[in-house]
């Protein structure tokens, strides 16, 4: 028994008698070759957006990074800051308030007064890192007393 459909296009068949393109354009689907440039157009549009897009994020955070300027060595001045702003770290264990009163006019180069008649019996132990005045105005809410740096 023979296939009558393979009989049929034995018969028919010519050499270079069916283009591939043309038989892709009647059933309406695009040829392999029109996908390929689609996508790479696609993947070359797409590139140039994020280009475009890190370009502008880089040039906002460039605009907006502080810019540091070379200072000559013979033009830099020396800001003062008062001794009582001056950043220190002291350690204080179950000291008494004079001592502790002691150590900050030698540490800080500053005079405090108001200290209590009964300062003995006041007693600290602290760790601190900062000025002479936030380091005074703790003393005072921890130990519940008046002292004052002297200007």
């Amino acid at each position: 028994m023979k296939d009558k459909n393979i009989d049929f296009v034995a018969r028919h068949y010519e050499e270079g008698r069916f283009s591939e393109r043309e038989g892709w354009k009647r059933l309406g689907i695009v040829s392999p070759f029109r996908r390929i440039f689609v996508r790479v157009a696609a993947s070359v549009a797409g590139v140039a957006v994020l280009s475009a897009t890190a370009a502008i994020v880089w040039h906002n955070y460039a605009a907006e990074a502080p810019q540091s300027e070379t200072v000559p060595a013979d033009t830099v001045q020396e800001t003062a800051v008062a001794p009582e702003r001056q950043v220190r770290v002291l350690d204080f264990e179950n000291a008494p308030l004079p001592e502790v009163v002691e150590k900050i006019s030698e540490v800080y180069g500053v005079r405090i007064s108001e200290v209590p008649a009964e300062a003995r019996d006041y007693r600290l132990s602290l760790h601190y890192e900062g000025n002479a005045r936030d380091l005074v105005e703790t003393i005072n809410e921890l130990l519940a007393t008046n002292l004052e740096i002297l200007e």
